[in-house]
């Protein structure tokens, strides 16, 4: 499979299937951080004065900024301002098996939820071998594949 995206989609489904899964966890966290926080206000509202707004967003350490910033209308319109980048690459981080490229191959690691009455040890080795068979079955070169458990019950 050429997109790593759709490939950890596939392996996403196919873990939410096995036997004593009860979820699939955040593969990266839901955070946004400054700097695309930044980029998506600078991108909206470049015609206008708002590079105060962005240099303090992205001076910002634990989400409080690092100077004053002024709140007129004239200044930053907060309708004006378009999250979906942002909301889109927090969403997309959500819920999957996350797939990447190593240099022997894909690097593939999940974090699941185990239903109580299920061995944890089990439910793990179940989606192990899911996700070594349909990796193999697409041909794919595997460097590890990783996975926890993140919750009993």
């Amino acid at each position: 499979m050429d997109d790593l995206a759709s490939l950890s989609a596939t392996l996403t489904a196919a873990v939410r299937t096995v036997t004593g899964v009860t979820a699939v966890y955040a593969s990266a966290p839901a955070v946004v951080s400054a700097a695309s926080v930044a980029a998506s206000v600078a991108a909206t509202v470049a015609a206008t004065a708002a590079a105060s707004v962005v240099g303090a967003v992205a001076g910002s350490v634990g989400g409080r900024v690092a100077g004053s910033v002024s709140r007129s209308a004239a200044v930053l319109d907060a309708s004006a301002i378009d999250v979906s980048a942002i909301t889109a690459e927090a969403v997309s981080a959500r819920d999957s098996v996350r797939v990447s490229d190593g240099p022997g191959g894909l690097v593939v690691s999940v974090t699941i939820g185990v239903d109580e009455a299920d061995s944890a040890t089990e439910a793990c080795r179940r989606v192990y071998d899911v996700i070594a068979d349909l990796l193999a079955a697409a041909g794919e070169p595997v460097e590890s594949i990783a996975v926890t458990v993140g919750r009993i019950g």
